[in-house]
């Protein structure tokens, strides 16, 4: 099956479309293109791909890429991530941003997938949000990177997650669990739902270079976002800032807010007491519960496998 619009272009319907352009001699691209326009109908749009190519379907999509080698586009988002990614595809940093990104990804592995750099914003619904986590680039390592920052899909978990989970076991659970399992998996998707935005300050870098994409426009793009959040979201959030870059961002955001700030929680190697009782993890659980009245009881930071 092929993704297309709005859902999947059968592969029967795809050798269907590739027949009727050799008949008609027109270019693959335009034949499945009037295909797409037939099926649209004013919702948020998926990418049209192909194997190995991707076809921007409509000229509301051409304009939200800027090119069909924009491989990564927002789809399936709340109306207000939409808007933002629609705001910021048609700035000068954005554009030049994606071209780096696409030439790249011509030479190199680049982290993560396509279709999961924004997985964060997929998952985490704007009207839901009330906790942002901002970390650093993702994981340089596959499997391990998958658009939600500190997350991995592997069985294996990194040094910086396993330092995350200690963190909540002795804050959230107090050390005891009463020989309950509470982490039974490495995905952090059941957070993203519950309202956390896991955000990466940098949502790409080459495998095995922590740090390559930075200076390329993700800053700027992150700076904008916690503006735009600041301006549009109503309610009270709680920005928690891990490491020096997160850091740099607190000046963006708005007093109504919290800010709680740490060490990056791979930085324990050097400073045990940098990341380790922060208290983060209840600090914005009790911050929920005050601001909403009780009407919000917080995020459960456990993760149960499902």
């Amino acid at each position: 099956a092929i993704k297309s619009l709005n859902g999947i272009i059968k592969t029967s319907e795809y050798k269907h479309l590739n027949k009727n352009a050799e008949e008609s001699g027109l270019a693959l691209e335009s034949v499945i293109n009037s295909h797409a326009d037939s099926m649209f109908n004013h919702q948020v749009l998926n990418q049209m791909t192909v194997p190995g190519k991707v076809i921007g379907g409509l000229e509301y999509m051409a304009k939200l890429s800027g090119n069909a080698s924009f491989t990564y586009l927002a789809e399936n988002m709340n109306q207000k991530w939409t808007d933002f990614f629609t705001q910021e595809s048609k700035k000068e940093y954005f554009i030049s941003l994606k071209n780096f990104v696409s030439e790249r990804r011509k030479t190199v592995n680049v982290l993560p997938s396509p279709n999961q750099v924004f997985n964060a914003f997929r998952l985490c619904d704007f009207n839901d949000m009330t906790v942002i986590i901002i970390g650093n680039d993702p994981y340089p390592t596959p499997q391990d990177a998958h658009g939600i920052a500190f997350s991995s899909v592997s069985d294996h978990t990194p040094y910086t997650l396993q330092n995350i989970l200690d963190e909540v076991l002795k804050d959230y659970f107090n050390g005891n669990t009463g020989g309950v399992r509470v982490f039974q998996t490495n995905d952090l998707s059941q957070w993203s739902k519950q309202g956390v935005l896991l955000l990466n300050s940098g949502l790409t870098v080459d495998e095995g270079k922590p740090g390559s994409h930075a200076k390329k426009g993700w800053e700027v793009f992150t700076e904008n976002l916690i503006k735009y959040i600041c301006a549009t979201h109503p309610g009270k959030l709680v920005f928690m800032l891990w490491g020096k870059s997160a850091k740099e961002y607190k000046q963006y955001i708005t007093e109504k807010h919290l800010i709680l700030e740490s060490e990056h929680p791979g930085s324990v190697r050097h400073n045990h007491t940098a990341w380790f009782g922060n208290r983060h993890f209840t600090k914005a659980n009790e911050f929920i519960r005050k601001t909403y009245w009780g009407k919000k009881a917080g995020i459960g930071w456990h993760l149960i496998s499902r």
